[in-house]
């Protein structure tokens, strides 16, 4: 699972990106800022992957971009936060295990005869 944690210092602006991206309120995410909790967490593959796909993209490239964003990323399985590079490898092997999948169901459910002939059932996200 990946979290989103908030940072200590955030401006409006940072709140703003933040509510967008959790839903979570403006005294929710003052919260968890303090105490060093997650504001939303994406499970990949799993309930709203294709909605949570496209949004931590986005995140994956604030992240990369901005030396000052405002969260911090990390799997719950560790305590350490991901680096930007480990979030887009992450995200890359995700993507990968995605079409990995589509290529097995489209061969065993006989839309395909071999691999060279697979076509991406949707658009890269990532």
């Amino acid at each position: 699972m990946i979290e989103i944690i908030p940072k200590k210092e955030l401006t409006a602006f940072d709140i703003k990106y933040l509510r967008e991206i959790s839903g979570k309120s403006i005294s929710q995410i003052k919260s968890a800022s303090l105490n060093g909790e997650c504001i939303c967490c994406f499970e990949a593959f799993e309930n709203n992957w294709q909605d949570d796909r496209v949004i931590l993209s986005s995140i994956s490239k604030l992240y990369s971009q901005k030396t000052d964003a405002p969260f911090y990323v990390k799997l719950c399985e560790y305590d350490e936060y991901l680096s930007p590079s480990q979030l887009h490898e992450l995200l890359l092997d995700l993507r990968s295990q995605e079409l990995a999948e589509q290529k097995s169901s489209d061969l065993e459910n006989g839309f395909i005869s071999n691999y060279e002939d697979f076509e991406p059932h949707d658009e890269d996200w990532i």
